[in-house]
């Protein structure tokens, strides 16, 4: 009686249980893969130790109610044109339950900050103007304080050794700086700093800095060493970084960058004398060329390299190091074309006695957009190429229930047992249908890849080339208008290789995991003729996507012709043709009876009169053939007779009427008509009339 099963068993007390995650090893339940609609959990027994094994609990986390007000008060006296002082003062009032008397004493926090800041006169011993400028500061933040903004710049903690969250705790920094400054933007600094957190952590920071320029070198270094100590821990933050670059006016001011970073962050643990795994050391250096910044077209070249150490007992060991190039472009000097070019290039190796579990790799990541307008504006069009790495991430998804007419799917139940499962909800057809959305849940659960991206848009009228607006080619090209399109979206397994040629994919290959694509082409004929006009239009479409029951694999091929004939204002004649192939195949075996490839060919022939703006009727006929291609053949074919009409009552009100009349005939084994292959051929309805 303490444990939840799942049942479909109507006769028994069934209960919605709401589950929430709670971590690993941390719950009694964990999420099962199956069939239904929505996720279904099942208990796991502790064990021996009565240690929990799941990491789901039927429970649902409350957020309480909360308050956060703060008032700030500042005060700013100038000693004299090159003395100011400082100061500001905050009190905030922070309650995290309105609904709990309990605990109110900790709710007001106070923080404040005094400082002041000189500047000296012009001094006299350089050759070039210089002045000396302080700074000192005293800050005090207590541990109830809750600012309703960030108090903090992001990489505060991050500066002093710290983890990238820490507890609340009452705070004190305080700082000296002097600095040096020229009138040419050239300065040297110096900055002393000290933190403490309550009695835990205490911290003492120096940073240099300087800009100069040499000989038109521009050299930029920084140097910063912190070293803190808590209760249980001890050590240091080393971090220095230098910047070299030089305008080469001999070679059409290309400029010439050379530079390099390194980080040491050494945390010894005082009892067992070992580094701590939070520790870590990294150097980068960097050398790189690019074209002069004023210039519309751009260019750089970059190459750097990185080397990563790892804490193993009492020192560092080498873990990987990276060889990187990147390479980017911009060719903007064309008003009818322009290319924009970013890729770039990694090799991880991964070094001996590594204590990581990463392996070799090699990453490309590039993106290419091509903008043109050629022929006299006769083409015009947009391309991308991108392809690079990553990891895909599987999902879970249900369908929930929404108000009629909301949706987009409808649930068919095939088995006849009253539950809603995963393989009986089918695309809508009817209006009155649409009760279900598709909801999509992300996993924990990652698969790496590399991916591939291409789209472009290319409109084609003819007639711009012709000079002769008279000429009789001029009139015939005038009457076509072409587009075309394509988004393509490719994932594939990484261990199967780079990824660089999108048209040799396809669904069915095994290496692929996702896979997106729409081509679309489009001649118009007549397209802004009043007495009639042509359109002829090819759409392909493939996805693929990677669930947690295996794949589903969807294909579309349709050929679609549309004429319209004005035969004066109030008759008007169309004629639409459509063929094509629809796709479905998913590999986990819950969902096989879904299986199907499905031909159809379509005639509508249709006539429609309009009175004004007020009246239009529409009667046209139909006749579609379906066949399914696949396990049993099923098949069928629609006769159907359509009249519609509308009158617009008044000018903000309109009376549709819409009669449908339909004869089905149906070849497939008994029961076949109520399944999902059988909804997709009779859409939705039923064989007869």
């Amino acid at each position: 009686d303490s444990i939840f099963v799942f049942s479909t068993n109507n006769a028994d007390t069934l209960y919605k249980v709401e589950f929430s995650y709670v971590g690993e090893g941390k719950g009694n339940y964990r999420q099962l893969q199956n069939g239904n609609n929505g996720k279904v959990y099942g208990w796991v027994s502790p064990d021996s130790y009565q240690n929990k094994q799941g990491n789901f609990e039927p429970v649902v986390f409350v957020i309480a109610p909360q308050k956060k007000q703060m008032i700030a008060i500042g005060l700013q006296y100038h000693v004299s044109d090159k003395t100011n002082i400082q100061f500001e003062g905050a009190l905030s009032n922070a309650d995290v339950n309105l609904f709990s008397s309990k605990n109110k004493s900790d709710n007001i926090g106070f923080a404040g900050k005094v400082s002041f800041s000189n500047i000296s006169r012009t001094l006299k011993y350089f050759k070039a103007p210089h002045h000396i400028e302080t700074f000192g500061s005293f800050e005090m933040v207590a541990k109830q304080f809750k600012p309703i903004e960030r108090l903090r710049p992001v990489e505060f903690l991050r500066d002093w050794g710290l983890p990238f969250e820490a507890d609340p705790a009452e705070e004190k920094l305080s700082s000296f700086s002097v600095q040096l400054k020229g009138s040419k933007g050239g300065f040297a600094s110096y900055e002393l700093s000290t933190y403490q957190r309550d009695d835990v952590f205490k911290g003492l920071k120096h940073l240099i800095k300087q800009q100069t320029i040499l000989s038109g070198w521009n050299v930029q270094t920084e140097w910063s060493r912190v070293n803190f100590e808590s209760k249980q821990q001890t050590g240091y933050f080393l971090r220095p970084t230098a910047n070299i670059s030089k305008s080469l006016s001999k070679l059409n001011g290309i400029v010439f960058k050379i530079g390099g970073a390194a980080e040491i962050n050494q945390v010894e643990n005082k009892i067992a004398d070992t580094l701590e795994s939070g520790s870590f050391a990294f150097y980068r250096a960097e050398v790189a060329i690019q074209s002069k910044p004023e210039q519309i077209n751009k260019w750089e070249c970059k190459y750097f390299t990185r080397k990563d150490w790892i804490p193993a007992l009492q020192s560092f060991i080498s873990d990987n190091r990276s060889d990187n190039i990147s390479v980017s472009a911009e060719i903007l000097s064309h008003e009818r074309q322009q290319l924009k070019i970013n890729a770039a290039f990694r090799s991880l190796q991964v070094l001996q006695n590594t204590a990581s579990n990463f392996q070799n790799d090699q990453t490309i990541l590039g993106r290419v957009e091509y903008f043109f307008n050629l022929a006299k504006g006769a083409i015009n069009g947009v391309t991308q190429y991108e392809l690079g790495g990553g990891q895909e991430q599987k999902k879970n998804f249900s369908y929930l229930q929404v108000p009629v007419g909301q949706g987009l799917y409808t649930w068919v139940d095939y088995n006849g047992n009253g539950l809603e499962e995963l393989n009986e909800f089918e695309m809508a057809i009817f209006q009155d249908q649409k009760k279900y959305i598709r909801v999509y849940t992300p996993t924990n659960e990652y698969v790496k890849t590399n991916t591939l991206l291409m789209n472009y848009n290319i409109d084609v009228q003819p007639d711009k080339i012709i000079k002769n607006k008279n000429s009789a080619t001029y009139k015939t090209l005038h009457r076509f208008v072409l587009n075309s399109n394509m988004t393509m979206n490719i994932k594939k397994l990484a261990s199967s290789g780079f990824l660089f040629q999108p048209f040799g994919q396809t669904v069915s290959d095994t290496a692929v995991i996702s896979y997106n694509t729409n081509f679309t082409n489009t001649i118009y004929f007549n397209r802004t003729s009043t007495r009639w006009g042509l359109d002829i239009t090819n759409s392909q479409l493939a996805s693929k996507a990677l669930l947690t029951y295996g794949f589903e694999d969807r294909k579309t091929n349709q050929f679609i012709i549309k004429s319209r004939f004005n035969f004066n204002k109030r008759w008007i004649g169309n004629l639409i043709f459509r063929s094509g192939e629809n796709l479905l195949n998913t590999t986990g075996s819950l969902f096989e009876n879904r299986n199907y490839q499905i031909h159809h060919m379509e005639w509508e022939p249709a006539l429609s009169y309009i009175y004004q703006s007020k009246f239009r009727a529409t009667v046209s006929f139909q006749v579609a053939q379906k066949h399914n291609r696949i396990d049993s053949m099923e098949s069928t074919t629609n006769r159907s007779f359509i009249t519609d009409v509308k009158f617009n009552a008044f000018s903000k009100s309109s009376i549709t009427c819409k009669l449908v009349y339909n004869s089905i005939a149906f070849k497939g084994y008994r029961g076949s008509e109520n399944t999902a292959v059988g909804y997709m051929l009779l859409n939705g309805l039923l064989p007869g009339e």
